[in-house]
């Protein structure tokens, strides 16, 4: 390879500067540049546990180099990309193309010089510099939406509760204080298209932000323009090539194959030919129905589709369309209206809402004035089509339904398509020549890395990058050159500080601090008492084969400082030892130790060592855990539910919309669908409990309904002698129905509850706070019941109904993404009784528990454990003691079975596995910790900027809100507010 030949070459000249003189130091490859800092190196910037703790510049600059690597290749990039970076930027921020700089006009321009003749795949006006402004609009806001929900997608963002939005706002929020960016949820804004969406165009689907968001955001931007960047360098660099079959080489003088030869004419006409349906508008009508039956029988109440009349024939599927799809309209529509016509092209996909086999029934089995007589089984769908006309962009001889051929396109139509289809070859195949164009740059730009960990990453990165050969030319103040183009050791620590203070600052400190503890943990079954010697071993071993020469991966003439900072992230062998091996393991074990001997007293009676519950347990964070728990004793419930979901199936294809989908595509239909929810499930309500069905379940009633539903059935409720009415009179909306038991396997509990989207899990739990609260309701049904629950003036309300004068209204349906909700109530039951003495107590059992703490062996093979004799009783019915928690708590957290009577031991677990997992979170134990250490910034101003307490805090409020899940009625808030201590029992 190239990188190793360069590497060897580069490596024996400086073996050779290295033998000449005995001070290693003096040589550029082995000097960390640190300019005018260099006599700063040993300020202490921040202390910690009372200044017992502290860390030096000289630390703070390794940890940020081991971590800034980024930092200096997004350098290189801006300088190799500036160019096109301004061009883009500019563009951002001008709607006008004549308020670019020319400079950043031809930037933007995709062309070739060919024998002194310019060459375009596009050149640069105003609509096509609108065209791409969105496109850069576009990508910008996909980046902001990505890092703040995880997704660029309007329609699923739009989908997420009000609670989650701001979950997601307030993480995002805490995640930018940690890089150093202070911005707030009123910082965060994106513009309204109407009431029920927010996206930036209808085919983008993606949220547009505001402006001055994105202007917050300067990382997300900095870094969506940088790729964008990357992308029109590497079009503009393929563009020249791309119709080139071959490329010639004038350092080798050959020519070879071009990989990347997209233009030949075959290509170019072939991807017309074989995709010539994409540019033209058809004219369709196209009708789906849930079921077989219901578009037979729609087809009888119209009149049947003529097979010789095709005018009638057309008149019928007007009429049906007309019918079936009535709430779409608001008024009667004629074969040429707009909603039958479906446009297709590079831009827009008029058949985006159908299935691929719908739109393949239009696109290529009809021919226009074809149509299907009966309904077609596509996929489970119950199709009509009939292709009226189609209008294609390029047709013969003044017949726009007869597509031309690319070979009797005329030239400026050549000219046109050819255009187009070069432009989407380059868009497509430019991602994978961004490397190859990068490599190019790199190669013909004058790079030179003055900081050997820095230079070494690069170096081994890129082939094309050449080291710098003169050993004696350091430059202290430079971390990089590029063209010219300094970046100094002020930028970079500045930078590098911005995005990296808080996980460094932090970091450091609690290894500090748990290291204090190293020795507190051997042999105590969380630290090994042979490893520190095993970590000397180790890290002794590969020192020594990095010496040889023997590392794959690290040639020793990089030296061994760059060698221990690119291997371990620090630059001594000392800190090595300490930070990345000993101090590691002291905070994993610090962070890990949740059960602690300090809770149990130790004595001597008859000789023998006894240990009892001490008082810390009754009053330290055990106790914690128990309040906290006990708090969620009246949560407990079980409750056994079926129901009927009303779907909204706009598109006829057997599976449930998003209501709130449909209602953005049909944002003037809101309360005609409302209404019509409200009237199916009223009906529904009132056929349920007809008197006819009083022998069956209410269960085999609504199963029933949906099979007379889907059928066509006859409403019993509603009908007389001289008067049926069907369940047809129920479908404007393309409505199912489904009907399931909801708890088939066993009842639905706090625990269980959680598996349900969170508008139904809410609805759960309130039927059964109503419920169980209402002395009129009785708490188990033999044939089930209605269940209603709803707000009214701020009041849950909750009531059973069985009457045929009581009205469901739509605010008393359960809303989720599936649809509404009608609940039937079976059962429902309150939490087990927490008491436990010594009546219930029948084998004697729990009365002498041995509880083990820890076993281990001592210095001399002997086996110690550490166990405490207590019993389980309780006296109290609707709360655990402090007993009951203490041998759970020890118990789960040792993985051992647990000893307390079966039914209480569920009952504990309910109550107390959230809190007890919240404590023992790596994310609690770090906030505890960063509390107890209490870091102090010295406020010492380097290297242009400041580190202040800012960076710490932000780190600290991530772990409190990683907790609180950005909450504040979260039942931890109180852990945080200064009503709990949580000092640990073997601190110091």
């Amino acid at each position: 390879m190239k990188k190793k030949i360069l590497l060897s070459a580069s490596l024996a000249v400086l073996g050779l500067a290295m033998a000449s003189c005995s001070k290693e130091v003096e040589y550029r490859n082995t000097v960390t540049p640190y300019g005018s800092l260099n006599d700063k190196l040993s300020t202490v910037i921040a202390t910690g546990n009372d200044g017992e703790l502290s860390m030096t510049l000289d630390q703070y600059y390794t940890r940020l180099k081991s971590l800034g690597y980024t930092l200096v290749t997004n350098q290189i990039d801006y300088t190799l990309y500036s160019s096109e970076i301004t061009a883009l930027k500019e563009m951002y921020n001008n709607a006008s193309l004549s308020n670019l700089t020319e400079a950043s006009k031809n930037a933007l321009k995709i062309v070739d010089t060919v024998d002194g003749e310019e060459i375009s795949l596009y050149g640069i006006d105003q609509v096509k510099y609108t065209e791409l402004r969105d496109e850069l609009i576009v990508e910008i806001n996909k980046a902001v939406s990505s890092e703040i929900f995880s997704t660029s997608s309007a329609e699923q963002i739009l989908k997420k509760t009000d609670k989650e939005i701001n979950t997601a706002l307030n993480a995002f929020i805490d995640a930018q204080a940690r890089s150093g960016i202070n911005i707030t949820i009123s910082d965060i804004s994106w513009i309204s298209k109407d009431e029920f969406g927010y996206v930036l165009d209808e085919k983008s689907d993606v949220l547009q932000f505001s402006s001055s968001t994105i202007e917050k955001l300067t990382n997300t931007f900095e870094t969506t323009i940088l790729n964008q960047a990357k992308a029109l360098s590497a079009q503009k660099a393929l563009f020249k090539i791309a119709d080139e079959e071959y490329i010639y080489d004038e350092e080798d003088e050959t020519e070879t194959k071009n990989s990347n030869y997209l233009f030949e004419d075959s290509k170019i006409e072939s991807t017309y030919d074989s995709s010539y349906k994409t540019f033209g508008t058809y004219n369709a009508v196209i009708i789906q129905f849930n079921s077989r039956r219901e578009a037979l029988k729609a087809i009888e109440k119209i009149g049947q589709i003529s097979t010789t009349d095709a005018d009638a024939a057309l008149n019928t599927y007007v009429s049906l369309y007309n019918e079936h799809y009535a709430y779409r309209l608001n008024s009667t529509v004629s074969s040429d209206d707009d909603c039958f016509m479906y446009t297709v092209n590079e831009k827009e996909d008029g058949f985006e809402d159908l299935s691929s086999d719908v739109s393949a029934l239009i696109t290529d089995t009809l021919e226009d004035g074809e149509y299907l007589s009966e309904p077609r089984n596509i996929n489970n769908k119950y199709v009509l089509a009939y292709r009226v006309s189609t209008t294609y962009d390029y047709y013969e001889d003044g017949d726009s339904s007869k597509q031309l051929d690319y070979e009797n396109l005329t030239e400026t139509q050549k000219s046109e398509i050819d255009q187009m289809i070069k432009e989407n070859l380059i868009k497509a195949n430019a991602n994978s020549y961004k490397n190859t164009n990068n490599t190019k740059l790199i190669e013909n730009a004058d790079i030179k890395i003055y900081d050997p960990f820095f230079e070494y990453k690069y170096e081994y990165a890129n082939d094309e990058y050449e080291p710098i050969e003169d050993k004696v030319s350091a430059n202290s103040n430079v971390i990089l050159s590029v063209n010219g183009n300094d970046y100094t050791v002020e930028e970079f620590y500045e930078d590098a500080s911005k995005a990296y203070a808080t996980t460094i600052l932090t970091n450091h400190f609690q290894l500090e601090y748990a290291y204090k503890y190293y020795d507190d943990y051997v042999d105590q079954y969380l630290i090994n008492s042979d490893n520190k010697k095993n970590n000397k071993d180790t890290l002794e071993s590969a020192i020594k084969t990095f010496k040889d020469d023997k590392n794959s991966t690290y040639p020793k003439e990089i030296g061994l400082e760059t060698y221990l900072l690119a291997s371990y992230g620090y630059k001594t062998k000392d800190d090595v030892l300490k930070y990345y091996y000993n101090a590691k393991e002291a905070l994993s074990a610090y962070t890990s130790k949740h059960i602690f001997e300090e809770w149990v007293n130790e004595e001597t009676v008859d000789g023998k060592t006894v240990y009892s519950i001490a008082d810390e347990v009754s009053t330290g964070f055990l106790n914690n855990l128990l309040v906290t728990g006990n708090k969620n004793y009246d949560l407990l419930f079980s409750i056994n539910l079926d129901h009927i979901l009303i779907n909204i199936d706009d598109n006829a294809d057997g599976t449930p919309d998003d209501p709130a989908d449909f209602l953005t595509k049909n944002p003037t239909k809101k309360e005609a669908f409302e209404d019509a929810v409200a009237e199916l499930a009223n009906a529904i309500y009132k056929e349920a409990i007809y008197e006819d069905y009083k022998d069956n379940t209410l269960f085999e009633t609504l199963t029933y309904i949906k099979t007379q539903y889907e059928e066509g059935g006859v409403i019993l409720s509603q009908s007389t002698p001289d008067n049926e009415v069907t369940w047809d009179s129920y479908k404007d909306f393309n409505f199912l129905l489904t009907v399931e038991q909801l708890a088939a396997s066993g009842d639905i509990t706090q625990d269980s509850v959680n598996n349900f989207v969170v508008p139904f899990k809410e609805y759960v739990e309130n039927i059964y706070k109503t419920a169980s609260t209402n002395d009129d309701v009785e708490d188990e049904y033999e044939d089930g019941i209605f269940y209603f629950c709803y707000e009214d003036n701020n009041t849950l309300v909750g009531s059973t109904a069985d009457d045929a004068s009581f009205e469901v209204t739509f605010d008393k349906l359960c809303a989720t993404n599936y649809g509404y909700h009608m609940i039937v109530l079976n059962s429902y039951e309150g939490p087990e009784s927490t008491r436990y003495n010594a009546s219930d107590d029948v084998s004697g059992f729990q009365e002498d528990l041995q509880i083990v703490l820890r076993e281990y062996e001592d210095e001399n093979d002997n086996e110690i454990s550490i166990y405490v004799n207590t019993d389980s009783y309780n006296d109290k019915s609707n709360e655990a003691n402090i007993k009951q928690l203490f041998i759970y708590y020890i118990q789960k957290n040792n993985s051992e079975a647990t000893s307390l009577d079966a039914d209480i031991a569920t009952i504990m677990g309910s109550l107390f596995d959230d809190a007890i997992t919240t404590y023992t979170s790596s994310n609690f134990q770090n906030y505890l910790l960063l509390e107890l250490i209490d870091v102090e910034i010295k406020d010492v101003e380097i290297a242009g900027h400041k580190i202040n307490d800012f960076a710490v805090d932000a780190q600290i409020n991530y772990y409190k809100n990683s907790i609180l899940e950005y909450d504040s009625e979260s039942e931890y808030t109180s852990w945080f507010d200064g009503t709990y201590t949580w000092t640990r029992p073997d601190q110091k």
